[in-house]
């Protein structure tokens, strides 16, 4: 997680934990907008990790969500984090428990994905 941190588009504060339990615990503390991006960050990273994306600082969110067109799936998902990170990140909105933890809720699944397209990524370059 450290190194592509720095690859992200904006500053976080540096955390001993990663970018998902610091999501968590931002939601805990009842801080929805820093959730979101911490959220989104992590799933920036899991992309960029998992081969779907290449992140890059100074990417806008429009150029990921264009590589990941292919893939229907994550790509929808994605849409819904980019306009919730946006919505509170650059609009500086705020965010409610529910949006956030329908989004939050979903990760497992997507992560699982992900990991999913690493592993036929794998098998294609062993074969």
């Amino acid at each position: 997680d450290r190194l592509k941190v720095t690859d992200l588009p904006f500053e976080l504060e540096q955390t001993q934990v990663g970018l998902l339990a610091q999501a968590d615990e931002f939601r805990r503390r009842g801080d929805y907008a820093k959730a979101m991006v911490y959220l989104f960050s992590h799933l920036l990273v899991e992309l960029d990790s998992s081969g779907l994306i290449r992140l890059e600082r100074g990417k806008t969110n429009r150029s990921y969500l264009r590589e990941l067109a292919p893939h229907e799936r994550i790509g929808t998902y994605m849409q819904l984090a980019v306009r919730w990170f946006e919505h509170v990140f650059f609009g500086k909105n705020a965010m409610d428990s529910a949006a956030f933890d329908r989004l939050r809720e979903r990760v497992p699944e997507m992560e699982s994905w992900m990991k999913g397209r690493e592993l036929q990524r794998d098998l294609q370059r062993d074969n």
